[in-house]
């Protein structure tokens, strides 16, 4: 195999094992350029066939010629290199120096047999060529600061301990939702709230509360009374709601809106139980809000707030 330097284009000869050890890099013995053999091949060409000598020369016309050309030794040596081929000069063994270096102007043997696994030309080149091309060659003086033990061990306690605060932040914010639905669970929240400040409250969930019943009467002057019923539609207990009571004309258009909390209705209750009812009365005034006269109607919303 022949191998080109792509720096001063000088041809070398190499061998597939030479290549197999150094990795495919090679120094150049002529410029000391150092460059991947295997990238920078060359086809092999055969040499020229050399054409076939005449054991006579040609014969001439002796009205032109008085004399035998082939005869005068400058003519017969000029017309043997003619045809001589041309043969690649072989390489001769290097010399190196103390330092490992070949001696200047010697070509590199890249035909010759490697004496060992780490030939002098590679230790010369891993320690003065430099460059993005060949940096792999240079082996890491010390191990990396995250591989050592006692990193790796802070590392997997920090995570350990990210996970756990991630956990308890998560069970405090669904504290609600966890009581409501692993009652079991709900010492233990009770707990870690008296640590933490917090309360566990009933769950809401607006979409489970349904205004079973409602009627709203005058008693006297601007007195009325409200009667309400609140239906839990869900298997969970689920905290009372808030009702917005809304007074209306003839027309519809509101005339009072009030917003009555649990509390208002004076009733120990603050949640109703999965599939329950929950009703209570409450009196109203409206005086000096609405005239009585202009109330015809009512409405009833309950939500959270």
């Amino acid at each position: 195999m022949i191998t080109r330097c792509p720096e001063c284009s000088t041809l070398f000869k190499v061998v597939a094992d030479q290549l197999k050890i150094s990795e495919g890099w090679v120094r150049c013995g002529q410029c000391s350029h150092v460059f991947d053999g295997a990238a920078n091949l060359q086809p092999e060409v055969a040499p020229a066939a050399v054409p076939p000598q005449h054991d006579a020369p040609p014969a001439v016309r002796d009205d032109v010629f008085d004399r035998d050309f082939t005869d005068e030794p400058a003519t017969r040596v000029a017309a043997e290199e003619a045809f001589e081929p041309f043969v690649e000069p072989a390489l001769e063994p290097p010399q190196w120096d103390a330092e490992g270096d070949p001696v200047e102007g010697e070509p590199m043997p890249l035909d010759a047999e490697v004496e060992s696994e780490n030939p002098p030309w590679q230790a010369h080149a891993e320690q003065e060529v430099s460059g993005p091309a060949v940096s792999f060659l240079h082996a890491t003086e010390s191990p990396s600061l995250w591989s050592r033990r006692w990193v790796r061990w802070l590392l997997a306690i920090g995570g350990l301990a990210l996970s756990v605060s991630l956990a308890l932040q998560l069970v405090l914010h669904e504290r609600d939702r966890i009581a409501a639905n692993w009652p079991d669970a709900k010492p233990v929240l009770q707990a870690l709230c008296q640590g933490l400040g917090c309360v566990i409250e009933p769950l809401k969930a607006i979409d489970s509360i349904t205004v079973d019943s409602s009627s709203f009467n005058r008693i006297r002057g601007d007195v009325y009374r409200l009667q309400i019923a609140i239906k839990n539609t869900s298997r969970t207990e689920l905290a009372l709601p808030a009702l917005e009571l809304t007074l209306t004309d003839t027309r519809d258009a509101a005339v009072l809106r009030r917003v009555l909390l649990p509390t208002d209705f004076q009733t120990p209750a603050r949640s109703i139980a999965g599939g329950a009812d929950w009703s209570a009365a409450l009196t109203v005034s409206v005086a000096g809000a609405a005239s009585p006269a202009r109330i015809a109607g009512y409405r009833v919303l309950a939500f959270y707030y």
